[in-house]
């Protein structure tokens, strides 16, 4: 999670495309372990029967935030410019993150 926001992070400071097209490629890569460490952690907290309703919810939420993503961030590039938009963007990821981290720690849900 911290090394998948810093790479978005840094995409702001990109002069060049080969220095976005790497910041892009790490955030990407780190971001391909979400899939799976979802289905697991999903699988472990939802009881048997409703394992598919849980995908099915997950997979909704996953939809409406691609599409309201970057609708979201080119408002935010509008009003405060595409490298502030960039650093709101991983704020809010990273803020994500720590939820997440909190919200799934052994014997709290």
């Amino acid at each position: 999670g911290v090394v998948s926001c810093l790479a978005f992070a840094s995409v702001g400071f990109a002069t060049s495309l080969d220095q976005f097209l790497a910041a892009m490629a790490v955030q990407g890569f780190c971001a391909g372990f979400t899939v799976p460490a979802h289905g697991a952690f999903r699988a472990e907290v939802t009881p048997q029967a409703l394992r598919g309703q849980a995908m099915s919810l997950e997979r909704q939420a996953g939809s409406i935030i691609s599409l309201a993503g970057p609708v979201t961030m080119g408002v935010l590039a509008d009003v405060m410019g595409g490298q502030a938009s960039i650093f709101m963007t991983a704020i809010l990821m990273a803020g994500c993150h720590v939820l997440y981290m909190i919200k799934a720690r052994p014997g709290q849900l």
